[in-house]
């Protein structure tokens, strides 16, 4: 299970304009380079942004140091976002808190430190953060700076799932699918997928597609599970596109297509998946799907040895053999 920790307004995720500004027409210049933002003006939001931060206005600091940090209308530099988050933190913006905290987790822009992380994500989960409950709880799970215990963890991701984080949600999903710190509970897990997939958490969609196809915790549902994976496929998610051009073509939700299948194969081997890359091969080698075309065939194969799938190796081991 793969964890990352989740940032603050990273894809901004503007406050709205207040009602007062709409009725009388007069605006701030957070607000101001809030429209300006919204208009990929990221030099004019920056502008204004600047004029409000530097008069203290934290919530302007904090979006500058957005800007720094995602190195829009300005240079990245860390530095800089670690600067202004600390102005805005220092007033108790919790968005900059958690942001802050992620910058020392990592040790951008400033000397890297999990106690001064956790120092931050504290601050902000107080206020009831949920980003910042659920890096509290990646802490927990790791042993960063707190020692590892997986029961408070689960709490941390607990409180941010149900503020309605949908990383948590999935984080907590995948504990009780995977039986990390407990017993394994699929029932648990869909629960906690099914919320983060109504958000359209693409991982979400595909771990719980899973769960109908294996019919664990929930119904054996295959039409299902291709229609989860068919959602998580268009979101770019490699992995749903491998397990959607599975189902297709083997026909496990219907008739087989593997037309349909093959263009979700190719979808995902051109992101880099390597199963799907040996898969796609094969299909150019029978013809199934696609044209049949060997060269193409062992191409793609090929793609996928490189990366060390046994499978691919071995296929091509096999083909480079004399023939008696």
């Amino acid at each position: 299970m793969k964890i990352h920790l989740v940032p603050a307004g990273r894809g901004l995720h503007l406050v709205a304009l207040g009602a007062l500004s709409i009725a009388f027409g007069c605006a701030s210049p957070t607000q101001l380079g809030q429209r300006a933002y919204r208009a990929g003006d990221f030099a004019s939001a920056y502008d204004h942004w600047k004029e409000s931060a530097e008069f203290g206005d934290a919530q302007s600091q904090f979006l500058l140091g957005l800007l720094y940090d995602n190195g829009e209308g300005v240079v990245e530099d860390h530095a800089m976002a670690a600067s202004w988050y600390t102005r805005a933190a220092a007033q108790g913006h919790a968005a900059a808190q958690n942001n802050l905290g992620l910058l020392y987790y990592d040790g951008l822009g400033v000397e890297k430190s999990h106690a001064e992380a956790a120092k931050y994500f504290g601050l902000a989960a107080d206020q009831g953060f949920p980003a910042a409950h659920c890096n509290r709880g990646i802490l927990y799970l790791f042993g960063h700076a707190v020692p590892q215990d997986f029961e408070l963890a689960r709490e941390q991701f607990r409180i941010a799932g149900d503020l309605g984080d949908t990383k948590a949600q999935v984080v907590l999903g995948s504990m009780y699918d995977e039986g990390i710190g407990l017993e394994p509970n699929p029932r648990k897990a869909a629960r906690w997928y099914e919320q983060a997939a109504e958000q359209g958490s693409p991982l979400a969609r595909h771990r719980l597609a899973m769960l109908h196809y294996q019919g664990r915790g929930v119904r054996a549902d295959k039409e299902r599970a291709l229609e989860l994976w068919s959602q998580a496929g268009n979101q770019g998610l490699a992995d749903a596109q491998f397990c959607a051009g599975l189902v297709e073509i083997y026909g496990e939700a219907g008739e087989p297509d593997a037309e349909a299948g093959a263009k979700w194969l190719e979808r995902a081997a051109n992101q880099g998946l390597a199963v799907a890359q040996y898969n796609l091969g094969l299909l150019y080698m029978r013809g199934q799907g696609v044209e049949n075309d060997p060269v193409r065939g062992e191409d793609w194969i090929r793609r996928a040895a490189d990366q060390g799938l046994d499978e691919a190796r071995q296929k091509l081991t096999n083909a480079a053999r004399p023939s008696r």
